[in-house]
């Protein structure tokens, strides 16, 4: 078992991924982890791994391996390649009672919740934070829609997809 995961790991370090936009999102399958397009349409799926929410920093995509190990996307390359590097970032996450996410983003020494429950995935070009509400904006009130949102620092949040009920997503390039 042991030797068919390191198999698996080999074959992720020195397969080539097809072209990648520069930025897009992740979303974790049965089937491993799928890279999509930001309007959500499936480009590659890379098995073998999950998203590593717990480690998420700035910009880096970080996945994980059955055995624990810590891959990001290098999407220049088009390449998945061992994670070593944690840089400091503007974004925090936190679990809540009962596990609830809670997205942060910390600007001049203070920190803003994104919601009741929500989390973060990057940064668009502009500087608008990218955040995931799995139960809608208003955390699991009637008028929000599930979804990945573009929320500007000094603006309202704009849906930039809809996603289903208990996805997990993740964002490289941004």
């Amino acid at each position: 078992m042991i030797a068919a995961l390191g198999l698996i790991t080999a074959s992720l370090l020195s397969t080539a991924l097809p072209p990648l936009p520069e930025r897009g999102l992740v979303l974790e399958t049965a089937a491993g982890v799928q890279l999509r397009s930001m309007q959500g349409r499936p480009i590659v799926t890379i098995p073998g791994l999950d998203l590593a929410l717990d480690k998420k920093v700035s910009s880096y995509l970080v996945l994980r391996d059955r055995r624990g190990r810590l891959f990001t996307l290098d999407f220049r390359a088009r390449a998945v390649r061992r994670f070593y590097d944690y840089p400091q970032h503007p974004l925090a996450q936190w679990l809540a009672e009962c596990e609830t996410p809670v997205a942060y983003r910390i600007a001049n020494g203070r920190m803003q919740a994104y919601g009741r429950e929500s989390v973060a995935l990057g940064f668009m070009p502009g500087g608008a934070a990218l955040i995931h509400f799995p139960n809608g904006p208003c955390a699991g009130d009637s008028r929000g829609v599930r979804g990945i949102y573009s929320v500007p620092l000094y603006a309202n949040a704009r849906l930039v997809l809809r996603t289903p009920r208990f996805a997990q997503y993740a964002m490289w390039g941004g």
